[in-house]
């Protein structure tokens, strides 16, 4: 009697469950969804690939200064089995907030990686990056961003972006979500300051 070879089994692993394990300071809700910030599809990217595991390259495919239209093309290669992944992202005056019109260039390249990156690891959320906050209308979403744990004090690390952006700022945030809108308006304030600078 001879022994059939037995077929071996195939684990197929669904990397969209790891979406819950995404540390929860690296998830933001935004009105009444959630979204995850570009740090959280890097540590999901990390855990799927090791930290040396996989490259991200970007090549700018559309610069408009004039017209303020900006396209880059985002490539994520895993090191381990040469898979490849190709996305684009898109920054304009019609689908980002007044607070980033002067940030538009860079707006479009991290849009670009994390589109990528989900797309790497199939993550289920849209990232905040992402978000369109412009309405049909022309208007401003007013949705409000909540701040896991905004009641607590402003971490180390809001502390030193604030001093980054203005080394003469006396006021210091009575919380994280205070340290959130500060960054926002120094970095809305230097972006304008840039951006006259350049043209």
């Amino acid at each position: 009697m001879t022994n059939t070879p037995q077929p071996k089994k195939v684990v197929v692993r669904d990397v969209a469950l790891d979406d819950k394990k995404i540390p929860r300071n690296l998830i933001l809700k935004y009105g009444d969804q959630y979204y995850v910030m570009k740090a959280g599809l890097e540590w999901k990217a990390n855990q799927l690939f090791g930290g040396a595991g996989f490259s991200l390259s970007l090549e700018p495919i559309i610069q408009d200064f004039k017209n303020k239209q900006f396209v880059f093309k985002a490539t994520l290669t895993v090191l381990a089995n040469g898979a490849t992944f190709v996305n684009f992202g898109e920054a304009n005056s019609q689908n980002a907030n007044s607070m980033l019109q002067y940030q538009l260039f860079h707006l479009a390249a991290t849009r670009a990686e994390c589109r990528v990156l989900r797309m790497a690891t199939a993550c289920g959320y849209a990232s905040y990056d992402e978000v369109k906050t412009i309405n049909g209308n022309g208007k401003e979403d007013q949705r409000s961003l909540e701040i896991e744990g905004g009641d607590k004090p402003a971490t180390e690390a809001q502390l030193a972006t604030i001093k980054a952006l203005d080394p003469n700022e006396k006021k210091k945030p009575a919380n994280k979500r205070e340290a959130v809108q500060m960054i926002k308006t120094l970095a809305q304030q230097k972006g304008k300051k840039n951006g006259k600078k350049t043209t």
